[in-house]
């Protein structure tokens, strides 16, 4: 069973007077002592320790930190829907970005290396052209049943493919940006690459 997900914000307004500590990762703790978190995580020298649940970001607790607390309190610790929402979010945007970011490093090495343009085959599925057309009376025959969608091999470059593989695609035009947002109205430049 896996450890339930309990954000930052919801510990600090569910269970006043502790505090949590945030370090590199996208992980927060529960302060025990100055040197160590509640799980026994060695607390780095930038690490921020958080009282008020204004300042919480949206991360999740550490789940052994939640493990360590008695019964009655990880009872207590119920999140509400915005709460889980944002985590959710944030933890959806991290992953998309890393996925951008993995994919434009594939992209800049196939560009120098010259293999961009090399031909390679995706799998996808199309509607049949002839679906089967009578309606099953048993329910091994309705799984049996033709759904109307076959495979079908297509060719693209690799270029192509890498940008249909893209997250929110890949243009030249425009760009997402899914962490640390410029302010509405800003200039912003959509062929930066991210550092």
């Amino acid at each position: 069973m896996s450890a339930p997900l309990v954000p930052a914000a919801t510990v600090l307004r569910r269970l006043p007077g502790r505090r949590l500590v945030i370090g590199r990762f996208q992980v927060a703790h529960l302060y025990a002592t100055s040197e160590r978190a509640r799980c026994g995580w060695r607390m780095p020298a930038d690490a921020r320790v958080l009282e008020q649940v204004d300042e919480a970001p949206p991360l999740r607790v550490c789940a052994r930190c939640v493990g360590s607390l008695p019964p009655a309190q990880v009872d207590a610790l119920r999140p509400d829907a915005t709460e889980l929402a944002a985590v959710h979010d944030r933890e959806a945007r991290l992953v998309a970005q890393r996925c951008i970011d993995d994919l434009e490093r594939i992209r800049r090495r196939a560009r120098l290396d010259g293999t961009a343009a090399a031909i390679v085959e995706l799998t996808v599925s199309k509607p049949a052209t002839h679906p089967a057309a009578p309606r099953p009376r048993t329910r091994a025959a309705q799984y049996a049943q033709n759904s109307g969608h076959v495979a079908a091999i297509e060719q693209t470059t690799l270029a192509r493919l890498l940008n249909r593989l893209t997250p929110g695609g890949y243009s030249t035009e425009w760009r997402m940006f899914l962490l640390d947002p410029p302010a509405p109205g800003s200039r912003v430049d959509p062929q930066a690459r991210r550092a």
